[in-house]
């Protein structure tokens, strides 16, 4: 596996492991962690809120949940990347909202 300390931030690399263990070498790791970083400062930026640690958790998951699916499928490009991270979480999100009234 993919040596903690050179670059790739532990959190995604412990997602790649839950997700993918095996099915990304580094330097495509390397993407996918890059792709975590901007698709969580592109969340943090537009200013999402989550009503407890534990919900913020979930959205990073959800994030990287959404990188891999999109690298599993050959996505290698960081912007497309980013966009299929940030659909999946709004899918997600979307899915697990309470019922219109």
């Amino acid at each position: 596996m993919f040596p903690a300390g050179r670059g790739v931030p532990i959190r995604m690399l412990r997602i790649v492991e839950q997700l993918a263990a095996g099915v990304f070498g580094p330097e495509e790791i390397t993407i996918l962690a890059a792709a975590f970083d901007e698709a969580w400062h592109r969340l943090e930026k537009s200013g999402a809120r989550y009503g407890s640690p534990s919900a913020r958790e979930r959205a990073r998951q959800q994030l990287g949940k959404g990188i891999i699916e999109a690298a599993k499928l050959g996505e290698r490009d960081l912007d497309k990347l980013v966009e299929a991270a940030l659909l999946f979480l709004a899918q997600v999100d979307r899915r697990d909202a309470p019922p219109a009234r």
